[in-house]
């Protein structure tokens, strides 16, 4: 069956969509809309209640604009403003994730703009904390918490594959997600995506198509 931006649905209801059911699920992605595309999608195949928190407003903004696609059960959408704003969007998530008996997933998108509203020292180091004891709740109840950022490829030398990350981005991979994935494009910057799940050293162990994910890439 096509999706609404053309390809086949099940690529990524069938390969992707059984990834993120469970434990703590790292994305990363080079290009904000593509990452925001493949959030919509992951929202719309959730099997739980979702709790999305938007801190860049890209998601919001697309579905909006009826870019993206909002099909299915709505999920509960927190903008945060500020460190205020984003401590109480982590208590709701935290809420729901530890339910007992009652399995459901939590979307942070994005980290950048996460530990962006809460600047240096003590307000990132509080943020990561309560992320972790987000991922803790999570596995204790059967929830999925899904935390996605934007990275570019690192330029010195380290080897194909490698992505720049921010000092909290890197103490999150730290914590050994049980998924790790990297999302890109595919070449000719069409629809496509790919997703490689990463292994140790983040080198790929698989790579899956998503034919029809996102908007074609802009023109440079």
């Amino acid at each position: 069956m096509p999706d609404k931006n053309g390809g086949r649905a099940g690529a990524f209801e069938d390969d992707v969509a059984p990834l993120l059911r469970g434990g703590l699920v790292y994305v990363l992605c080079e290009e904000a809309i593509l990452k925001a595309a493949f959030l919509a999608r992951a929202v719309r195949c959730a099997a739980a209640p979702v709790t999305y928190i938007d801190t860049d407003l890209m998601y919001s903004g697309l579905l909006s604009s009826g870019i993206l696609c909002g099909a299915g059960p709505a999920p509960d959408v927190r903008r945060p403003e500020g460190e205020e704003g984003i401590r109480a969007a982590l208590a709701a998530a935290l809420r729901a994730a530890s339910g007992a008996g009652r399995a459901s997933v939590v979307v942070v998108d994005s980290l950048n703009g996460l530990y962006g509203m809460c600047g240096d020292g003590d307000g990132e180091r509080l943020a990561t904390a309560r992320l972790m004891l987000l991922a803790l709740a999570a596995g204790g109840s059967g929830s999925t918490v899904i935390l996605a950022g934007v990275a570019t490829p690192r330029e010195d030398g380290c080897g194909p594959g490698r992505w720049a990350l921010a000092p909290a981005g890197r103490r999150i991979a730290a914590a050994r997600p049980s998924t790790r994935m990297r999302l890109r494009r595919a070449g000719g910057g069409g629809a496509g995506a790919e997703v490689d799940l990463l292994g140790e050293g983040d080198a790929a162990v698989r790579t899956i198509a998503i034919p029809g994910l996102a908007p074609a890439a802009p023109a440079p």
